[in-house]
């Protein structure tokens, strides 16, 4: 009890003491310093002696209470940064896992996942890494931050997740849990709805064993037009099998829409779903209007327009029409777009900048407005069993041969409409009977001319009143071509040599964009 009480009286005096002294500081003379500041003394307690027992209880003294400020807590549990200093700028990065799967749920070992974010006042930043065994794989990313992981695997389609790290995951498994593809006995096997909304997202990234279109040039932003004779080129996820593309490829109308060259009409020309994923519209080429050109390594092509074949295109700035490329071609059957292994997809075979896969490739014909013009006269001679022909070549087709229906002037007589037979530069396949051959001869002007003959104008009229008949040139690559035929029972006197021919259109015929001829001097020949 004595010791007690000494020890207690001790300590009085000692803090007595010190506050005194820092009470009574001596103030320097002038000039005055800044003060110091007030130094707060924190005592240290002496450990108390082993207590001895006694019958009567011993008072303890009250301890010092130290008050340190603590941190609110948060709504929201704020994970432990990992450590990591991004490239020693002071930016602590956070873990995130997943695993990679093939198409049948299967772990794939060896794929490289790789992370990529960029933050503003910060160097751009990548790691990356292999799948296990297990397919698992872990890398770093900043919490809030938006961050792209490529998954990639040798001969199988790439893919991509944009994600946000998120912050807080409240011990959730799939919180920061980032899979390519599913293994379909975990989804069945789970019952926690925002485990499976999670699986459903990966399904749709799947490193898949089957080709498809990966990038398009020209792109195709929203707004963009093509010309109707853009070449396209098309990137594919992996080396594709040419003749599955060959047997596959096919460019189709998007939507039921009209040709200004089929105005006559008022049918639609084409027929269309109007659905990106439904493309049965109406066919107009396959892979014979192309000049294929690929790769050295087959991983991609481009789709040049033979001559004589374009895309549809209208003379207007208001009605432009839309087509689509996917790979659903007549003549493919039962096969796929297919890979060189075999590995063939007959659906989604479109997957751009990570976008939705989609069934087809949909894109705008700009407007058409090139003028329409005769171009060269050539005189064919007689011979013993055929009559003289002219050959007039156009300066641009006058018609396709669509697969579904011929795009030309005069195509309205498809629909038996009269009238269809005055825009139509020679016979129209298929017609009715007024676009015929006979018809579209009154669309051609004649000038036959004795030039040392003091009369020297031999015949003023059209190409039907001599009897004549004009139909494509079915030889002419470029489609540019008519052929001004006479009958075998002609007036021979009219084609003798020396004589000159002089032929001019009329401004009804029309171009397969709808534009009317543009009538000039006319072209002349001279018969050898």
């Amino acid at each position: 009890m004595q010791k007690s009480y000494l020890w207690a009286l001790a300590l009085t005096f000692t803090l007595t003491a010190c506050q005194a002294q820092v009470v009574s500081a001596p103030v320097s003379p002038t000039p005055t310093p800044s003060p110091l500041p007030t130094p707060v003394i924190t005592p240290e307690p002496t450990p108390l002696p082993s207590p001895t027992p006694s019958d009567v209880p011993q008072p303890t003294p009250t301890p010092t209470v130290t008050f340190e400020p603590q941190a609110l807590p948060s709504l929201i549990p704020v994970p432990t940064p990992v450590g990591t200093p991004w490239q020693d700028q002071g930016l602590f990065l956070d873990t995130f896992n997943g695993r990679v799967f093939d198409e049948k749920g299967s772990p794939l070992q060896g794929a490289k996942v790789r992370v990529e974010f960029n933050l503003e006042g910060f160097s751009p930043y990548s790691e990356e890494t292999l799948t296990d065994a297990t397919g698992s794989y872990k890398l770093n990313a900043p919490s809030g931050a938006l961050i792209k992981i490529h998954a990639t695997y040798p001969q199988r389609a790439s893919r991509t997740r944009i994600e946000v790290l998120k912050i807080g995951a409240l011990g959730h498994p799939f919180a920061n849990r980032f899979d390519f593809g599913v293994n379909e006995e975990d989804y069945r096997l789970a019952t926690d709805q925002y485990i499976r909304s999670s699986m459903d997202i990966s399904r749709g990234v799947t490193l898949e064993d089957a080709p498809e279109v990966i990038a398009v040039l020209p792109e195709l932003k929203t707004g963009t037009q093509l010309a109707f004779d853009t070449a396209l080129k098309l990137t594919f996820s992996e080396p594709i099998d040419r003749s599955s593309f060959e047997k596959t490829v096919a460019v189709r109308s998007f939507k039921e829409q009209k040709l200004r060259v089929d105005h006559l009409s008022g049918q639609p020309s084409m027929s269309g779903s109007g659905d990106v994923n439904q493309p049965n519209g109406s066919l107009i080429w396959t892979a014979e209007a192309f000049d294929l050109v690929w790769n050295v390594g087959d991983t991609a092509v481009s789709l040049n327009f033979k001559p004589g074949h374009g895309y549809p295109a209208n003379n207007n700035n208001q009605d432009f029409p839309m087509v689509v490329l996917s790979f659903n071609a007549p003549e493919r059957g039962s096969q796929g777009l297919a890979d060189k292994t075999g590995a063939s997809r007959d659906q989604d075979w479109f997957r751009l900048q990570n976008s939705a896969p989609s069934q087809s490739l949909v894109f705008t014909i700009a407007q058409d407005t090139t003028p329409f013009v005769l171009k060269t006269l050539d005189y064919q001679a007689a011979t013993a069993t055929n009559p003289p022909v002219l050959r007039l070549s156009y300066n641009k087709p006058v018609w396709y041969s669509a697969k579904t229906r011929v795009i030309a002037g005069g195509m309205a007589d498809f629909f038996n409409l009269p009238g269809a037979e005055l825009q139509a530069p020679a016979e129209y396949p298929g017609n009715k009977g007024n676009a015929t051959a006979r018809n579209a001869a009154n669309n051609y002007r004649v000038l036959i001319l004795k030039p040392s003959s003091l009369e020297p104008t031999l015949f003023s009229g059209t190409w039907y009143e001599l009897g004549g008949q004009v139909v494509y040139d079915q030889t002419d690559p470029s489609h540019s071509r008519v052929l001004l035929q006479l009958p075998a029972e002609h007036d021979k006197t009219l084609f003798a040599s020396g004589n000159e021919i002089q032929i001019n259109g009329v401004t009804s015929v029309l171009d397969p964009a709808g534009n009317a001829l543009s009538v000039g001097t006319p072209l002349k020949v001279t018969v050898p």
